[in-house]
């Protein structure tokens, strides 16, 4: 599932796949130093697997000491070349949904764009550009970065964010500072907080489900 831009990912397709204007479709990336298989592995929980997800795997190779290895969307230890990793990621992100789009039949109308960490910053970074109007935008213990702001660029989406309260790796500020920053943006903003550290609970993917369930429901 790859070309010269595409990334690999990961399709979790239910067995009764049919995709139609009202129909959700997940784009989820993962953390810092993760991979594809990760949130790939909640598929059965988010609305009991009945949404089709695209899970892609960061174009970056990291070792992480002790023979383990991940991936990135962008080399923290790299700062000089961080940037333009990132517009890297975007670009191929984007080529591997409209490969995604191909293959399964939905629209930009269908897609939600999210991810944890990392991957959240990601979703940040591509789900409000001007010349595409996704469902929505999930954003899962992350962080707004300064110069991912000029590229939200429309007020259209909405957007569920989440955080813990006992996130030792990125502080619940930064949640708060999403929930304020994109409020004041105009942006349909759902935003919870729970008593967890950095990672996704049942209680956060209960309330995350039910935000799609209400996803285009006046």
């Amino acid at each position: 599932m790859t070309s010269n831009k595409n990334l690999k990912y990961m399709a979790v397709v239910p067995e009764d796949l049919s995709i139609d204007e009202n129909s959700s479709v997940l784009f989820l990336m993962h953390g810092y130093g993760s991979h594809m298989g990760d949130l790939a592995s909640l598929s059965g929980l988010i609305r009991h697997g009945s949404d089709l997800m695209i899970c892609p795997n960061a174009p970056f190779p990291l070792q992480l000491g002790f023979n383990q290895s991940g991936f990135s969307w962008g080399n923290y230890e790299d700062q000089e070349n961080y940037t333009d990793h990132i517009n890297e990621s975007s670009e191929r992100a984007f080529a591997t949904i409209e490969a995604a789009k191909d293959q399964y039949g939905f629209d930009d109308s269908n897609l939600i764009v999210g991810g944890f960490s990392q991957g959240g910053s990601m979703a940040l970074r591509i789900g409000f550009t001007q010349d595409r109007k996704f469902k929505g935008v999930l954003a899962l213990s992350t962080i707004l970065r300064e110069d991912h702001k000029d590229s939200i660029q429309r007020s259209d989406v909405p957007t569920f964010v989440s955080h813990g309260t006992n996130d030792q790796v990125l502080d619940i500020k930064e949640g708060r500072y999403i929930n304020e920053t994109l409020k004041t943006l105009n942006i349909d903003v759902t935003y919870k907080e729970y008593a967890m550290a950095h990672e996704i609970t049942r209680d956060c993917i209960s309330d995350l489900s039910s935000w799609i369930d209400n996803l285009g429901v006046s």
